[in-house]
Formats: C-alpha cells, sequence, structure tokens
C-alpha cells in the first residue's frame, strides 16, 4: 500500500467520517447487491437500526446494527473490507443453545466454530459471497434479534 493510497482511502482515515457510499462504491456489483441485501435485511427487523463507527483495527470503519435505545450487545457489524465485505454476529452462549444447530447450514456452523471467544461472546466472521448465503446470515440475524425481544418480554 502506498502513501497516497493511505492519504486517500476513507476506509483508513479514522479522523474523517467516511458515507457509506464512499465505503461501499469500490465493490463489483454481485458484491455490492450482496451489501445492499445484508443492509437492507438486517434494518429491516424492528427498532434496529445502522450506525457508521469506527471500530478500530482490523474493521476501522463499520456499519454497526443495534436495536435502537438499547444498551444490549450488538446484532452484527458490517465491516466493508477494502477486499471483500465481513459480516460480524456476536453470539452468546444462550443464542447459540436456542439454535438448532441440525437447521444451520455448513456455512454458518463453520463461521459458528471459527469465531473466538472474547469474554463470554463468541465474535463469529463471515464473507459471503452468494446471495444465499447473505441470506443464511439475515436469517441468524433474526433469530438473534428474535431470541433477545423473547428474553426482554420476560
Amino acid at each position: 500500500m502506498t502513501a497516497l493510497t493511505l492519504m486517500t482511502d476513507p476506509w483508513l482515515d479514522r479522523f474523517r467520517t467516511p458515507t457509506d457510499q464512499q465505503l461501499f462504491d469500490r465493490y463489483a456489483e454481485p458484491t455490492a447487491e450482496i451489501c445492499s441485501f445484508l443492509r437492507t435485511g438486517i434494518t429491516g427487523f424492528e427498532g434496529v437500526g445502522e450506525d457508521l463507527t469506527w471500530m478500530g483495527i482490523p474493521w476501522r470503519w463499520a456499519m454497526r446494527y443495534q436495536v435502537e435505545g438499547d444498551v444490549t450487545p450488538l446484532l452484527a457489524v458490517l465491516a466493508p473490507l477494502p477486499e471483500r465485505p465481513v459480516l460480524c454476529i456476536p453470539l452468546t452462549t444462550t443464542v447459540i443453545e436456542a439454535v438448532p444447530a441440525r437447521r444451520l447450514t455448513r456455512f454458518i456452523r463453520e463461521g459458528i466454530q471459527r469465531g473466538p471467544l472474547v469474554g463470554g461472546v463468541l465474535w463469529c466472521e463471515w464473507e459471503p459471497n452468494a446471495r444465499s448465503q447473505a441470506d443464511e446470515l439475515v436469517g441468524l440475524v433474526k433469530r438473534k434479534h428474535q431470541i433477545a425481544r423473547d428474553a426482554a418480554e420476560s
């Protein structure tokens, strides 16, 4: 990476907030469509907001998804890395136990198995490269959102 790239890449500049267009326009059409589907799908759940935030290294600028006005952990983080987008879904043991493992696809199961455990939360990451994978990830976020809502109501 050259010094000029470092100066012009909005994803790297912590002190200038980029637009979401600057971050997502770097992708070719299939990847851009996957990102758009993920963003629309996740924000379509009741009360879920999207917030562009500096998340530090390695994600830098990323879209953070959380129930608005809620102080519970994040629902998901979409990090538009220059090479490819990464979706992270932090999962607690409560959520993992509530999701039937047999109904999960190999793509989802492998992401959960690779997720590092930090403070009792598995930080699972996926790099979706097909619409079907993005659909599975939105479904997992939907389950997590529903589990959190059910726990809050009881």
